[in-house]
């Protein structure tokens, strides 16, 4: 078990003070939410999300403007439905998010369908690095967990403010004792070191980071703030480059772990057209399921210096 942070959490000493107490009764909700068989406590999920779909209405523009800019054409009878089958799939993601930190080896293997295992088995077979490119889709921590429930991983993640829920994701995403976490300030170096030891590096790289860590490249079209990451790992590692997305299937049937064929042969060098390549990635896989996207977050408020555009109001 490895973290590797700019400043370690708190010990639980620290938490008993009365601005956690909402998060230590979501979590706890969520702890007991998770004892429930799967379908039921989707259906809650569903549930939730349904709640938050009713109450949270700047949040939902925020899901309706980027499906707006990313499916021009869809009317706006599908944009709605979409949108709030979005938000149910989101409260479904905070079961998955407490299956992948609570749950027990067996059960989370238990609930995952693989497709394109052959895939994965050929990428650790050339004997080269692996980095496992991910999404932000509702069940990605279900994805990653699994990965470490068969063998040592290491993936990177940025702090959240609250320190209890910080404490609360590091502890769950270290409870198999296979992953290696690495605070995203900690820079390149430790995911090298990992690729050395042949850890595969599971890598979502599809969020807004700001202007200073990203280039613009296309998201659907739109230009957006995208970190570079992945193309400056793939030049100074020569690792397989492995899509890997994470589905949540119908009626709390369980996950679809999806492992597609490796694109580093796609690879260029050049960090403008691998990041746009690895964005046209995700993309196909979003196409396929939008409605279990991460919407929510704010894809497109960074813009190049010469587009004053404000999408999010």
């Amino acid at each position: 078990m490895r973290l590797l942070l700019t400043k370690k959490p708190g010990s639980r000493r620290d938490f008993f003070h009365p601005k956690y107490w909402v998060t230590w009764i979501g979590l706890g909700c969520l702890r007991l939410l998770i004892l429930l068989p799967l379908p039921l406590s989707h259906f809650a999920g569903s549930l939730f999300g349904i709640v938050l779909f009713i109450l949270f209405r700047s949040r939902r523009k925020v899901v309706e403007q980027n499906l707006r800019l990313c499916f021009p054409g869809w009317s706006r009878g599908l944009i709605y439905t979409t949108t709030f089958n979005n938000f149910c799939a989101t409260g479904r993601g905070l079961v998955d998010t407490g299956l992948a930190w609570w749950a027990s080896r067996k059960r989370l293997q238990r609930l995952v369908h693989v497709k394109g295992q052959e895939n994965f088995s050929a990428a650790q077979k050339t004997g080269r690095p692996v980095i496992i490119l991910a999404g932000h889709f509702v069940a990605i921590d279900i994805a990653g967990m699994y990965i470490s429930s068969l063998q040592n991983i290491t993936s990177i993640y940025k702090k959240p403010k609250n320190e209890l829920l910080h404490w609360a994701m590091v502890n769950g995403r270290l409870h198999f004792g296979t992953m290696t976490l690495v605070e995203t300030k900690e820079g390149v170096k430790p995911i090298l070191q990992s690729l050395k030891r042949r850890e595969p590096f599971y890598f979502p790289g599809d969020q807004d980071f700001g202007p200073a860590k990203s280039v613009f490249v296309p998201f659907f079209g739109v230009q957006a703030a995208t970190v570079p990451t992945l193309s400056r790992l793939a030049k100074m590692s020569n690792a397989v480059i492995l899509p890997c997305f994470a589905k949540q299937l119908p009626w709390g049937k369980g996950y679809e772990v999806i492992f597609g064929r490796p694109v580093d042969d796609r690879f260029s060098g050049d960090e403008l057209q691998d990041t746009e390549l690895m964005n046209r990635v995700i993309e196909h896989e979003v196409k396929e399921m939008p409605e279990q996207y991460f919407w929510m977050h704010k894809r497109f408020k960074t813009r190049p210096e010469n587009d004053d555009r404000s999408f999010y109001v």
